[in-house]
């Protein structure tokens, strides 16, 4: 589900479901950091905090951001 809610843009129901796969130790969060699907939610300050909690921040940061990383500040 998350993955429609994020492709779709409708964040608020993304995030909701990222929390509860996060909270049941789901599978879904370890192909989480680079899936394009997920793509639209980059640009929402939630994501970073979420990067952050999986301990994924550095990486998310380091990333280009055609492939999933935070979108560039120009």
């Amino acid at each position: 589900m998350v993955g429609i809610y994020a492709w779709r843009g409708e964040n608020d129901l993304a995030f909701e479901w990222l929390e509860k796969a996060y909270q049941q130790h789901d599978l879904l969060i370890t192909s989480f950091l680079g899936n394009i699907i997920y793509k639209n939610l980059t640009t929402d300050p939630r994501y970073a905090v979420f990067m952050e909690k999986l301990g994924l921040l550095e990486e998310w940061q380091s990333m280009p951001p055609e492939y999933g990383g935070p979108p560039s500040s120009q």
